[in-house]
């Protein structure tokens, strides 16, 4: 049942993002950038509340799931590098592959090191 409340978690946080991402982007008119980084922070913000809340039951420690997280991200940017430039995948497989991975990573993560 965690990784189901894991997965919508991530659902959520994901709509966050986007979300925050293109009311910046498009209705405030902010660079596309300053878009992106805003809303990733705010899904991130989400992350640690609602799998403290909903997911784990148990508010964790912002500096381990910054951690986590920070490691999850080098992971993304590396497998992404390699997916594109090794195996020549296109753009949308390798980011899809590498968000697998980056999911167990921090689920991993957080129940461990976290929550």
């Amino acid at each position: 049942m965690t990784i189901v409340k894991y997965g919508f978690v991530g659902v959520v946080n994901t709509a966050v993002d986007y979300g925050v991402s293109m009311l910046c982007g498009y209705a405030l008119k902010l660079d596309k950038r300053l878009a992106t980084a805003l809303g990733y922070a705010s899904g991130l913000v989400c992350s640690f509340f609602l799998n403290g809340k909903i997911t784990f039951r148990n508010m964790g420690s912002p500096l381990p799931f910054l951690a986590v997280n920070g490691v999850s991200l080098g992971v993304s940017v590396l497998l992404v590098n390699l997916l594109l430039k090794k195996l020549r995948l296109p753009f949308w497989l390798a980011k899809g592959l590498t968000t697998l991975v980056t999911m167990i990573i921090n689920y991993v993560g957080y129940k461990t090191f976290v929550y």
